[in-house]
């Protein structure tokens, strides 16, 4: 582990360096963007499918799963405020594939960031409208879109996320609705790549 950040709100994390990244070893858990507004706590299932405002919320809804960081929407990624702590970002696709040149690549890294490298990525499952895939799953949002990307009839667009399996080497790309709730790892501002 190399330092501890915080949150605006106070929150502490531990970060790991990976190669030349600096990232998070843990979920982030903030209730508020980086200049201090609110985003919004979503706790039933059909509210959350209908939100296409920034939204956060815990799985189960159970204060308890703080531990867990909390779920957020791709509004939230993508708000004009930052979520990230400052000097802090979303990752792209690009830093994933960065990030997993360390392990042999997307097809290979995904059970040494769950077990062996500190980065702690925990299958704490995700929220497609109700609460899914816990101990078999983890989605994390990128901060990249689909270009020309059409509307789509309800839930809408989608947006890049990776996704981690139980017995699965792998570490999975895929679009995913925005509405959906995944977790967030910021990765530190650096020029060097």
């Amino acid at each position: 582990m190399d330092e501890i950040i915080k949150d605006i709100e106070g929150n502490e994390y531990r970060t790991i360096k990976i190669g030349s990244q600096t990232w998070m070893a843990e979920n982030l858990r903030v209730k508020t963007f980086s200049d201090g507004s609110p985003i919004t706590l979503v706790q039933d299932s059909l509210q959350w499918q209908n939100s296409h405002f920034p939204c956060q919320t815990l799985f189960e809804n159970q204060n308890q799963n703080i531990a867990y960081g909390r779920l957020y929407n791709w509004f939230a990624v993508n708000a004009m405020e930052n979520i990230c702590p400052a000097g802090w970002k979303i990752p792209s696709v690009e830093d994933w594939n960065l990030l997993s040149q360390n392990f042999g690549g997307l097809a290979a890294a995904s059970e040494m960031l769950q077990h062996r490298t500190g980065f702690n990525a925990q299958l704490y499952g995700f929220r497609a409208g109700g609460f899914e895939g816990f101990g078999n799953s983890v989605f994390y949002w990128t901060s990249d879109t689909i270009p020309g990307q059409p509307e789509l009839p309800a839930p809408g667009k989608t947006s890049e996320a990776v996704q981690l399996k139980i017995n699965d080497p792998s570490i999975r790309v895929s679009s995913e609705y925005r509405i959906e709730g995944f977790y967030i790892r910021c990765l530190k501002i650096t020029n060097q790549y």
